[in-house]
């Protein structure tokens, strides 16, 4: 943003959603979610009608021209290297381990888990997400969580997979740009 804006005003923790705006493409025919939101795409229905979704929200589909910002490359990236891990909570926790117990010795691993899942952890900065339960409060805290990484010099940053809903979907979104796309 370097010489292109005046300004930049930062309210720490006064978003509500946590997560930037929905962006809908009207010019098409079928609006389409170009990135997900505080509005979902239940919300969206509600007052549209149908409406598709951009295939590059929960995949690593890169559009040749980008009609908002975010759609390209990692977004929103901690300094250390995240994955996203996929599986049920015991798959999750397994893999977990296993890569922590793979890493060098230097190297600063975090995990980011949910309430429910986090005292399965035993190694490296274990911090919550928050709930299953309250996808408004994960998407609260997500970049939060993912600074608070970067002030702690970690180097690698395992986050638990989200189950998928129209709820979640723009937390996902968030966490997989910030992964590069990077599962496990």
């Amino acid at each position: 943003m370097l010489e292109k804006v005046d300004a930049i005003l930062i309210a720490e923790d006064a978003a509500e959603v946590g997560l930037e705006s929905t962006v809908v493409d009207m010019t098409s025919d079928m609006p389409t979610v170009l990135r997900p939101g505080g509005i979902t795409v239940d919300d969206l229905k509600g007052v549209v009608g149908e409406v598709a979704v951009s295939a590059n929200i929960t995949k690593n589909i890169i559009p040749k021209v980008a009609k908002c910002p975010g759609m390209k490359y990692k977004h929103y990236a901690p300094k250390g290297q995240m994955v996203i891990v996929r599986g049920s909570d015991d798959e999750r926790a397994a893999k977990i381990e296993a890569a922590i117990a793979q890493l060098k010795e230097g190297d600063h691993p975090a995990v980011l888990a949910r309430d429910e899942t986090i005292d399965r952890y035993h190694h490296g900065v274990i911090v919550s997400l928050g709930s299953r339960k309250d996808p408004e409060e994960m998407s609260r805290n997500l970049f939060a969580r993912l600074r608070t990484f970067d002030d702690m010099g970690i180097t690698h940053i395992f986050a638990e997979d989200v189950e998928m809903a129209d709820e979640t979907l723009a937390l996902i979104n968030r966490m997989y740009k910030a992964a590069g796309y990077t599962f496990i």
